[in-house]
């Protein structure tokens, strides 16, 4: 579990405002699809993603649709070694200066910025720790792309992790999805 903590804390990291530059890097506040692959050097992490599946699969077809209704409830769908989720973005958190990072166990650096991302380097002192590199590229108001390097502690081992994310913006409307964490 405490993986899958990371993985999200890392995901979650890549939206939200912070730091202010002369022009923001924005996207448009509303529902968006966010969908992340991750690659672990260990291949720990995806066996844990199709072990997952596999217990959808071995579900009845009245629990899988229970079970698929609360992950969609929550904004979750799981597929093949890729998590699609979706998330509300708030109008506060539509500016992208900065990388919110969901744990304040982080620190973060902004390493890099252009018209259109930015590079940031991070360090978590939590339960497991992490560190790592990521970039974010705004493809358009409506579209981003993201990828990081995550170094952790997995069963006792140093683990890394290579995800890559993309984020489509889908509506104005959250529905009854409230905005993320900031």
């Amino acid at each position: 579990m405490k993986s899958k903590k990371v993985f999200f804390l890392a995901v979650a990291g890549f939206f939200s405002a912070g730091q202010v530059w002369a022009e923001p890097l924005r996207i448009e506040p509303g529902l968006w699809e966010q969908t992340v692959s991750v690659q672990s050097q260990s291949g720990k992490v995806e066996n844990t993603l199709n072990l997952l599946q596999q217990q959808l699969e071995w579900l009845s077809p009245e629990q899988r649709r229970m079970m698929e209704d609360t992950l969609a409830n929550h904004g979750v769908s799981l597929g093949d070694q890729t998590n699609t989720y979706r998330l509300c973005i708030g109008e506060d958190q539509a500016d992208l200066d900065q990388v919110q990072l969901a744990d304040e166990n982080c620190t973060q650096e902004v390493v890099a910025r252009t018209e259109r991302g930015l590079k940031v380097r991070f360090n978590c002192t939590g339960t497991p720790p992490a560190s790592g590199e990521g970039e974010i590229t705004i493809v358009n108001p409506r579209e981003y792309r993201g990828r990081a390097v995550i170094e952790t502690q997995l069963a006792g081992r140093t683990e890394q992790l290579r995800i890559e994310q993309a984020g489509r913006w889908l509506s104005s409307d959250c529905g009854n999805l409230k905005p993320a964490m900031r």
